[in-house]
């Protein structure tokens, strides 16, 4: 600090005043005045430090009775641990660690390779082939070592998905050896909690749609899950262009209320789940950028997720992943299918008439195929069977076009919902779509007590097991089904096939092959510590999925729609979200 204040003197001050004399005695007084503030502004710096100490101390205080009231409420759990642990470290346990022999090395390729599997896959390399290395390396540490047959490598089959694998099982036996261990957090709610997240929103009916609509209404409906429901919102814009009839919406919260009411209206119970929009947009050419993400789809799979449900054989073989339908059918559909019932058990003919088919009038749909069938049997069928055909899409005019051309016998009619009540009176549903993950219309069409004419498919495997589905695997065999739909009656659903097609009974398929009690409280030891090594490869997945998707380029050549990486100013007011430029500020000079 530089000192302005002159030195002083043992001399008695002159009493002459000059003015050098009053400039110096300015300074002095003025430099006091600052001296004693800066004294006064230290002094109140102290006490509010002190002040803040005392605080502190406070908190440590209550932070130690805390501590002091969580351990109180462990004692017991710990005492059953500390005899875990002592039971953990006598001699015996010793023993045994010291005898287990360390991971050799085709060991450890076998199970780098199994990890790897996705990897391998982006690289070219097939499935089969992985296999086919681990199963060598297996068999040629087969021929070194003799070891005991939980340890051995002579029952593993990497295609058996059900056995608990023995490779798994000793990488597991060897790290837990080592005393390593996997932290898991205690879940402290009564309830799951469960975000269904799909690409599609009433009013567009579509499954993508309908579907995780119904799967959220019936899993809160029992009341262990907590659920909440995420589905895209669109700019009034996108909206014009997706959404049917002209309809729209001003806010997320308008288009919530025409949700539930439309679902309420269907299930007949009051929803209980969440429903969150976040920002989406209108895709182009979908199904083509779709084409180049396989390998974008093992990664984020086997990064993100511990178990994909793929609904039929038709959907792209992911890591991690079991076929089953975990889909149901709008109730409504099965009240149609049982009043059917009823009036031909009462002598009254139900279905007046023929074939139908029903669908967004698209060429991917199943336009092409039904088309190209009637085109190539148009001989070989009932110079007066007829196919009435309801929807509506951008290749409307070309399909109206093309059926005209060729002379085919084709009634088009504007799109309707499946339960209306003219279609009832329908007694065939064709339907020849081969690009279909699994067809909602199917099933509802099933549900309803119709015949379904469907094609030899993967997607269809599911509605095999019904009498009423006739599927076909040759143009010839599709002229043949159709002769014996229109000439038969359909088969009355006996209670176990109309339960099958219900979302009661579809959440319960849900529930059971995601295993989520298995999941989630992950009781075996041997597994969690088995898991922790894949768990550490699907998190540089992950890590490396984040890293390249926040960069424009990389997510252009994953298939990524340009500019919607981040929201714009349109969804920011929509959802009530922060400014683009606030939530992604742009640094620069």
């Amino acid at each position: 600090m530089i000192n302005f204040r002159p030195p002083e003197s043992d001399e008695l001050p002159s009493t002459v005043i000059t003015p050098s004399t009053v400039v110096t005695a300015l300074i002095s007084k003025g430099w006091r005045g600052v001296k004693d503030s800066t004294k006064a502004d230290i002094r109140l710096m102290k006490d509010r430090a002190e002040s803040f100490k005392n605080l502190a101390s406070s908190f440590d205080r209550e932070r130690e009775g805390f501590r002091e009231m969580e351990s109180n409420n462990k004692k017991k759990k710990r005492s059953s641990l500390q005899v875990f642990e002592g039971f953990r470290n006598t001699q015996f346990v010793m023993k045994i660690k010291s005898r287990l022999k360390s991971l050799d090395v085709p060991e450890l390729l076998s199970y780098l390779v199994r990890q790897s599997g996705p990897l391998l896959d982006q690289l070219g390399v097939k499935k089969d082939v992985s296999n086919k290395i681990i199963e060598s390396l297996c068999n040629k540490r087969k021929s070194q070592l003799q070891l005991t047959p939980i340890y051995a490598c002579e029952s593993f089959n990497p295609e058996n998905d059900t056995i608990v694998d023995d490779l798994d099982s000793r990488v597991a036996s060897v790290l837990h050896s080592t005393g390593h261990h996997v932290n898991h957090h205690e879940v402290t709610d009564e309830k799951r909690h469960v975000a269904i997240v799909t690409t599609a929103s009433l009013p567009w009916m579509t499954g993508t749609a309908v579907n995780p609509l119904f799967r959220a209404a019936y899993l809160a409906k029992s009341r262990k899950q907590s659920i909440t429901l995420l589905v895209p919102w669109l700019t009034r814009s996108d909206q014009e262009l997706v959404y049917p009839n002209n309809i729209t919406f001003s806010s997320p919260e308008e288009q919530e209320v025409y949700i539930r009411s439309w679902l309420e209206e269907r299930v007949g119970f009051k929803t209980d789940f969440k429903i969150s929009f976040y920002p989406g947009k209108r895709e182009k050419n979908g199904a083509l950028q779709a084409f180049f993400v396989k390998h974008i789809n093992n990664l984020v799979t086997r990064a993100y997720c511990d178990k994909v449900l793929r609904l039929s054989a038709a959907t792209q073989d992911l890591p991690k992943s079991v076929i089953c339908n975990v889909h149901g059918v709008n109730p409504k559909f099965l009240k149609i299918g049982e009043k059917t019932a009823a009036e031909r058990e009462n002598g009254r003919q139900s279905f007046s008439k023929g074939a139908y088919f029903l669908g967004k009038m698209v060429w991917a749909k199943g336009y092409r195929e039904l088309i190209d069938l009637l085109a190539k049997q148009k001989d070989n069928l009932d110079y007066a069977f007829k196919i009435d055909v309801y929807g509506n899409g951008e290749d409307a005019n070309e399909v109206q076009s093309a059926a005209k051309k060729l002379n085919l016998n084709m009634s088009f009619m504007k799109g309707i919902d499946h339960a209306d009540d003219s279609l009832h009176s329908y007694k065939v549903f064709i339907n020849p779509s081969v690009s279909d993950v699994l067809c909602t219309a199917t099933a509802e069409a099933l549900a309803m007590g119709k015949f379904v004419v469907c094609a030899d498919h993967p997607s269809n495997d599911f509605f095999r097991s019904f009498p009423n589905c006739l599927s076909y695997n040759s143009p010839q065999d599709f002229v043949e089904k159709v002769k014996l739909a229109m000439e038969s009656e359909p088969h009355p659903l006996t209670p176990d096939q109309r339960f099958s097609l219900s979302w009661e009974a579809a959440t319960e398929r849900f529930m059971q092959s995601s295993e989520l009690d298995k999941i989630l409280t992950q009781t075996s030891r041997l597994t969690r510590t088995s898991n922790s090594v894949a768990s550490l490869i699907d998190g540089t997945l992950a890590f490396a999925h984040y890293c390249f998707t926040g960069n424009e380029f990389f997510r252009l050549c994953t298939g990524a729609v340009p500019g919607t990486r981040d929201y714009d100013k349109q969804h920011s007011s929509d959802l009530h979200l922060l400014p683009p430029d606030v939530e992604n500020p742009i640094y620069g000079w």
